[in-house]
């Protein structure tokens, strides 16, 4: 029945509340650093800051509730990669805030003496192009393995008996 179901799912996942909950407290701790020491000429880092930790908390949500419920992996797989994107979004912003804008970011590339050689067989020589392709690998690494995990979600339904019931 529900409730020995219930229970037997509770036991099992046990050992990850603290964990889950561990992810929550240093949240808070952060947003309380953060807002202690808010000010206007850094308000739009602190924000970019905040809302990057942010997504530990529900990824360690989602991935807890993996572990509490396995066969329900691939409608969670959704909003995983859906926070994982989101986060590298808040990263990246927070990085080109800080360096100055999108301008002074490549500015700061170019000014930096050092070549793009970490993967070079598809990092341009140009820093503009080079920028504009970090871009666009991130936005496709956010939005587009959401959509791909949409449509994961969808085919896993249709390969269930309840599907073809």
């Amino acid at each position: 029945d529900f409730f020995s179901s219930l229970q037997k799912m509770i036991s099992a996942s046990v050992w990850t509340i603290p964990f889950f909950l561990f992810t929550w407290v240093m949240y808070a701790i952060v947003f309380i650093l953060q807002l202690n020491k808010l000010e206007p000429t850094t308000a739009r880092l602190q924000i970019l800051a905040v809302r990057a930790a942010f997504c530990l908390p529900f990824y360690g949500l989602f991935i807890w509730l993996c572990v509490v419920e396995p066969k329900a992996y691939t409608i969670f797989l959704i909003f995983i990669t859906f926070v994982e994107g989101f986060s590298f979004y808040n990263y990246a912003s927070l990085i080109i805030t800080d360096c100055g804008g999108a301008n002074r970011f490549v500015e700061l590339l170019k000014g930096s003496g050092r070549s793009l050689l970490c993967c070079s067989c598809c990092c341009p020589k140009d820093y503009v192009v080079y920028y504009k392709r970090a871009t666009w690998a991130i936005w496709h690494f956010w939005w587009t393995r959401t959509v791909l995990s949409v449509l994961t979600c969808i085919c896993s339904f249709f390969s269930t008996a309840a599907a073809k019931a």
